[in-house]
């Protein structure tokens, strides 16, 4: 069995105040972990197998439906705090070398703010009619979660809407809930991952409720 591998790779620019006070820094940090099923709006990519994932992220203080085996995620955006919160704008690249006609770009809005002991993030992602896309398409979803004291464990949710291209009747909803352990520099994750969708008789059911583990470190 073949294990896919995702590569997500991040610029972003610093707020005005963050560059200030970092004037001249520079950093470089990312990511590496195995999932038991790669889930993108809580449709599996991957046929329900595992996969591979690294993310690379470089910091400037002022610059600051088929997969295939390989995926790469090339974002530039930056950052900036309204309302108590935190705002994070970009657009995504998504790259498939292996496979021909499917690149296309997404630009991602998120809000992220803490409510309580929660912290709740708002999305919305647009893929507007480009040479890969026939259509465009829209997400909306909502994630929380929480830590539970000093244990270690924090509980995690979502829910998302979706609109176009990337369903199978014009529109879907996804949803997930699922808790993360912290054991040192290396988080474990389980989460329940569903949709509204069928796959077609005969396919893959790429849609259908499942069960995620993950295990990863950033570094």
């Amino acid at each position: 069995m073949r294990i896919p591998f995702v590569l997500a790779c991040a610029l972003m620019s610093a707020s005005n105040a963050a560059a200030d006070d970092l004037k001249g820094a520079f950093d470089v940090s990312g990511e590496i972990g195995v999932v038991s099923d790669y889930r993108w709006r809580g449709v599996s990519l991957t046929d329900n197998d595992p996969a591979l994932q690294a993310g690379l992220y470089v910091w400037a203080a002022a610059p600051t439906r088929n997969s295939g085996d390989l995926e790469v995620d090339l974002s530039i955006g930056g950052a900036f705090s309204l309302m108590g919160g935190d705002v994070d704008l970009s657009v995504v690249q998504y790259i498939y070398p292996d496979l021909d006609d499917t690149d296309y770009a997404n630009f991602v809005a998120l809000y992220e703010r803490p409510v309580g002991d929660w912290t709740a993030r708002a999305r919305l992602e647009y893929a507007p009619n480009q040479r890969n896309l026939a259509d465009e398409s829209t997400y909306v979803a909502f994630e929380t979660e929480r830590p539970i004291g000093d244990t270690g464990f924090t509980l995690t949710g979502s829910v998302g809407w979706e609109e176009g291209y990337f369903t199978l009747d014009g529109e879907k909803w996804d949803y997930s809930l699922g808790a993360q352990y912290q054991v040192g520099a290396i988080t474990l994750s389980l989460a329940y991952v569903d949709t509204d969708e069928d796959a077609p008789p005969g396919e893959e059911d790429v849609y259908g409720a499942g069960a995620v583990f993950s295990v990863g470190t950033e570094f």
